[in-house]
């Protein structure tokens, strides 16, 4: 389709940051249309977010590809993939049915994990993270908190991250492992004809997740969300936490602040192993 970019500046593609473990495939689905095009080129240029994970996807909720960085050497220029959806409306938890104030967007992401699992990259990794692009993602905090969690990977599980509304994955950081996907895999069909179309895209898949019978991990202490939707507490700040994502960080400026704060923590404790 036709490529867009609406944003003003993208620089040339970066190699691929070293191995970590356990390995990550992550991937996002972003808005051209808003900041969050800005957002993704910061976190390329920095090489952080999903892209310091061992591979990675971008989806744009478009009809068309948009640039995100440019050739550079024996590298490819990255650019999006189109996921042709109706676009995203917004829902009420005051209408039957509906279970968020949010986007209304379990379609789209309907959409995106048939890529993810049709392209087949996560085979080749122990966990798959879906990562909102306006979190401030941190894979090396996560690799620390799933080593910590000691999941044998080739099975299923997926991790709650939310204490409220009953416990919750919430979207802004979802994980599975490898064995979660392959279920999915297996039986999106049956996850397909649930009753979707009230939810956003992490109930879904959280719904998704308990009728295909796939264990569950808990983690509360895995994303710092502002909006105060997670924690009966006050959020850490970025430069306080141990979290593997802080959300949300809407604006370029306050993204980079963000994951300063953050790498100069990383750096007081000696960082956290790869």
């Amino acid at each position: 389709g036709r490529v867009a970019d609406t944003a003003p500046w993208h620089g040339q593609c970066l190699p691929k940051p070293r191995a970590g473990s356990p390995s990550l495939f992550c991937f996002c689905v972003m808005r051209p249309e808003t900041s969050e095009l800005q957002l993704l080129r910061l976190q390329i240029a920095r090489r952080a977010g999903i892209f310091a994970c061992e591979e990675h996807s971008v989806f744009s909720h478009a009809n068309e590809t948009t640039t995100l960085c440019t050739a550079s050497g024996d590298l490819p220029a990255m650019v999006t993939e189109a996921l042709p959806a109706a676009p995203s409306a917004r829902g009420s938890i005051l209408i039957p049915g509906q279970t968020t104030n949010s986007w209304l967007n379990a379609k789209t992401f309907m959409e995106a994990w048939d890529k993810v699992i049709t392209e087949g990259r996560y085979k080749r990794h122990q966990w798959v993270a879906k990562v909102d692009p306006d979190a401030v993602f941190l894979p090396g905090r996560l690799r620390k908190r799933l080593r910590d969690l000691a999941l044998p990977y080739q099975l299923g599980f997926y991790v709650l991250n939310c204490d409220m509304w009953g416990r919750r994955m919430f979207g802004a950081l979802e994980v599975y492992s490898h064995g979660a996907i392959e279920a999915y895999a297996a039986g999106r069909s049956r996850c397909k004809k649930l009753k979707w179309q009230g939810w956003g895209e992490d109930y879904y898949m959280q719904q998704c997740m308990e009728a295909l019978s796939v264990n569950h991990a808990v983690d509360f202490e895995m994303v710092s969300d502002f909006n105060g939707h997670c924690t009966h507490e006050p959020p850490s700040g970025c430069a306080e936490g141990e979290q593997a994502a802080f959300h949300p960080m809407k604006l370029p400026d306050a993204y980079l602040g963000c994951m300063k704060q953050a790498a100069s923590r990383d750096a007081l404790l000696n960082q956290w192993p790869r």
